[in-house]
């Protein structure tokens, strides 16, 4: 508490603000550090006295701090345990946010970079006082992914409709997707799976992430050989021959064909016919054209087409221009 009084003063300030000419009690507010209290009067000419007072403060013990790591140093996503004790501790703050004075088991989340923890404390007077603990965190190795087909990292090379198998394997990873053809598989590191039979080339991958999210690819390809195309012969079964039929009008006419080599299947005009057969057209009226088609297990394809044309009858041709000559002969007379 502060007490003044004075004499001849007209105005007083104390610490610059106005204050009373004399006061007998004046509380300064709760003091932290040593202050300086200066009282300044003027008498009626405007003279100034000045008189000062220094309140010391005396010092309270700092926050003294024990801040301990059980482990300097983990795996990625591992996890430390923080304990520390304080004295002369008013408060304390982990990384910015209020923790108890004391604390034996406080577990860090899993950690999966390299992270420093801050513990301040203040003591009475709002002095603070820190300590830290940087976890350092290893890193994970990268994972690594092969794909193989029949031993071969690249591609390997098999016949229409064969089969090849697939082998994969990893390292570091936490999961793997092996995909390709009819395979789809998620749930295991390594192993090996057959393609089932192949009639196209079909590429075959895998890709694998590690605990970190880290992803590694591979691939390898299973050529096919392709099939060969069908072989069909489509002629005029009269004479044995390929070419365009000429038959006069209402006669007949009789096709045969024969297939071979991968030929699995045949039709001609759209209806299923025998690899190798005869089809007797009879009474021809119009032109029209016939489709001999052959297929292969491998969907390859060889079309083959004859015509049926009408030719003119020699011997009608012979009467009709007959027929025209009467005509003229009758008109000229």
């Amino acid at each position: 508490n502060l007490s003044w009084t004075t004499t001849n003063a007209k105005t007083c300030t104390l610490n610059g603000v106005n204050t009373y000419l004399n006061l007998s009690t004046y509380a300064t507010p709760a003091l932290s550090t040593t202050t300086t209290y200066t009282l300044a009067c003027k008498n009626q000419q405007g003279a100034e006295t000045k008189d000062e007072e220094t309140i010391v403060v005396a010092a309270l013990n700092p926050a003294t701090i024990n801040f301990q790591s059980d482990i300097l140093e983990v795996a990625y996503q591992g996890k430390a345990k923080l304990s520390w004790t304080t004295t002369n501790a008013k408060s304390c703050k982990l990384n910015g946010v209020n923790v108890a004075l004391s604390n034996s088991n406080y577990p860090t989340p899993a950690l999966t970079t390299t992270t420093t923890y801050t513990l301040g404390c203040l003591n009475q007077q709002g002095v603070e006082t820190k300590q830290e603990k940087t976890i350092v965190v290893t890193q994970p190795n990268l994972p690594t992914a092969s794909i193989t087909a029949e031993g071969s990292d690249a591609s390997t090379t098999i016949a229409f409709g064969n089969t090849a198998n697939i082998s994969w394997s990893s390292t570091n990873a936490k999961t793997c997707k092996v995909s390709g053809g009819t395979i789809n598989i998620t749930t295991l590191l390594s192993g090996t799976k057959n393609t089932g039979n192949l009639s196209v080339p079909t590429t075959y991958n895998i890709s694998c992430t590690n605990i970190a999210g880290q992803t590694v690819t591979d691939s390898v390809i299973v050529n096919v050989i392709a099939k060969e195309l069908p072989v069909a012969n489509f002629y005029s079964g009269s004479i044995n021959a390929p070419g365009d039929i000429e038959v006069v009008k209402g006669a007949s006419a009789t096709l045969k064909w024969d297939a071979s080599g991968t030929t699995k299947s045949c039709t001609l005009n759209a209806a299923a016919v025998a690899l190798n057969g005869t089809r007797e057209i009879k009474n021809i009226t119009t032109n029209s054209t016939q489709t001999l088609k052959c297929k292969n297990d491998a969907n390859g394809e060889v079309i083959k087409v004859l015509n049926i044309k009408i030719i003119i009858n020699p011997a009608t041709a012979f009467v009709a221009w007959e027929d025209v000559l009467n005509l003229i002969n009758l008109l000229r007379k």
